[in-house]
């Protein structure tokens, strides 16, 4: 009789545990997702710099081969990225680099689960445009070209499986768009023309 009372309430209170982190994840997703969306066009992604400390630190404590589903981690992995571009504005590079990673970790860790995520794929894409960002202004062309390079991948793979998806397609020519000018800056013209001709088919 002990043993299933004890039992009992451990089942409780895992459940009451799985709830609060259930109520934690819908509030970090308003604020990192819904906030985040009405704040960006106006430039005041700094009304979020209050939160943004906080919200790092429990998205990369937290157990990310918890019970969650690929849809929630999938959440988690855009909730960072969105922390990303909010340390980026706030010129907290180091912060906005953790954050970037733990996105696109979680995205690699869904696409390698299943290839046919295309949620995944553009977070692998989006991630790595956001260290593309980082690594320009730390002066690191290189690996800016280098992220810029993966995006790429990862928005062509996404366009070949619907060639009829604007979007996709918009955000892989501003994509080469951006390697271009970093190739141009650093030399390589001709290659920087390739990228642009490709580009501009698309556009």
């Amino acid at each position: 009789i002990d043993l299933n009372r004890e039992r009992t309430v451990a089942l409780e209170a895992q459940a009451d545990a799985l709830a609060a982190r259930d109520d934690a994840e819908e509030l970090m997703g308003f604020v990192l997702e819904d906030l985040f969306a009405g704040l960006q066009p106006l430039g005041r992604l700094d009304l979020l710099g209050q939160v943004a400390n906080q919200a790092l630190n429990y998205y990369t404590s937290e157990n990310l081969r918890g019970e969650m589903t690929d849809q929630g981690l999938l959440r988690r992995s855009v909730a960072l990225r969105h922390l990303g571009a909010v340390f980026e504005e706030q010129g907290q590079l180091e912060a906005a680099e953790s954050a970037y990673r733990g996105s696109l970790r979680i995205a690699e860790a869904l696409a390698a689960r299943d290839a046919m995520n295309f949620g995944a794929l553009l977070g692998e894409a989006r991630a790595h445009i956001g260290l593309a960002s980082l690594a320009l202004q730390r002066d690191e062309s290189s690996d800016a070209l280098e992220s810029y390079a993966l995006a790429s991948e990862y928005l062509q793979e996404l366009v070949d499986s619907d060639p009829s998806n604007g979007e996709w397609m918009s955000r892989l020519a501003d994509t080469l768009t951006d390697q271009a000018q970093v190739l141009y800056i650093v030399g390589r013209t001709e290659d920087a023309l390739a990228v642009l001709e490709r580009a501009t088919s698309m556009t």
